[in-house]
């Protein structure tokens, strides 16, 4: 069935969490414009800010971070940290207004000794957090006063001043944190929490789920999620959650909500391949190549990273 016959418009239908969700489709052949290449390479992480895009990389020998504008063109990105690559890797990346500049930090994984920490590159009082456990590309985000992260046991918090990072919980199979007004959410396995900053007040906000989250966003008091399973779904306070039609072959590799559409990139569940990107409330299907991760917009652009860079596509 073809993106034309089976509207993209998805009717919200509001389910419990144990209910199915609207019957599965898919769509092979995507109708909207190709993605214009802002960088190329190979993005481990990305994020943005109001003009600039930020991405972790290997160039060469070096492991690095790198800035462009949003409107820029392959070649004019500029390097702002590197390492040597033969022995880390970068994570996640995020910032920080500090008074009249801002603050980097960047997640530096060390492959000889198993060990993370999160490096300040750029702003006021440069320093090195260690984390206790390894953090991989898991999320690093900040609200401005802390840092927030998960790693291979726990879920921490620092200031950004520095510190001994506190646990805000245990446990295995935490990959995603975000921040939404005095909340933070985190994922663990098929289930996502929801804490006060400190780590006070745990609610067990999506109970176990027919598949582990793939992909979680958070904005305001609501969080977006999507599932290995193909699912997409969302969830605002304690409200029902709502589901929206998934895809039998596909799992949700990144999710986002620019403050007008949800945006997601579904690739094959086997081969990570043959993404798509799809918006809810919007007819428009766009063919995201190969391994398409971190989707993310503003009011005229979407921007995500695949295996041939950091792309741009219209709203």
């Amino acid at each position: 069935m073809s993106a034309l016959q089976a509207p993209i418009a998805l009717a919200l239908t509001a389910v419990v969490a144990a209910s199915p969700v609207q019957p599965a489709w898919d769509d092979p052949r995507p109708a909207a414009p190709a993605s214009a290449v802002v960088a190329g390479g190979l993005p481990t992480r990305l994020t943005q800010s109001t003009g600039n895009l930020y991405w972790t990389t290997v160039r060469g020998d070096r492991a690095v971070v790198l800035r462009t504008s949003k409107l820029a063109r392959p070649g004019q990105e500029r390097q702002l940290f590197s390492v040597p690559a033969a022995r880390y890797r970068l994570g996640a990346v995020t910032f920080a207004r500090a008074g009249n500049a801002f603050r980097f930090w960047v997640v530096v994984n060390d492959r000889r000794t198993n060990r993370s920490s999160i490096r300040q590159f750029a702003g006021p009082g440069p320093r090195t957090i260690s984390s206790p456990e390894p953090i991989g590309t898991r999320d690093l985000i900040t609200d401005g006063r802390y840092l927030f992260w998960a790693d291979t046991g726990g879920v921490r918090r620092v200031p950004v001043t520095g510190g001994t990072p506190a646990t805000l919980f245990t446990g295995a199979g935490l990959r995603h944190v975000g921040i939404g007004g005095s909340h933070l959410y985190f994922s663990q396995h098929t289930q996502i929490f929801r804490t006060n900053l400190n780590g006070t007040g745990r609610t067990r906000l999506i109970p176990r789920t027919t598949g582990t989250v793939s992909a979680m966003h958070v904005r305001n008091s609501t969080v977006y999620y999507g599932l290995r399973t193909g699912v997409v779904r969302s969830r605002t306070g304690l409200n029902p959650t709502v589901g929206y039609r998934p895809s039998p072959n596909s799992r949700v590799t990144s999710i986002s909500h620019d403050g007008t559409n949800i945006v997601w990139s579904w690739c094959d569940r086997a081969t990570w391949r043959n993404c798509t990107i799809r918006f809810v409330g919007r007819p428009a299907v766009y063919f995201g190549g190969n391994q398409a991760h971190d989707i993310q917009g503003d009011s005229r652009w979407i921007f995500y990273a695949n295996s041939a860079g950091v792309q741009r596509l219209p709203r």
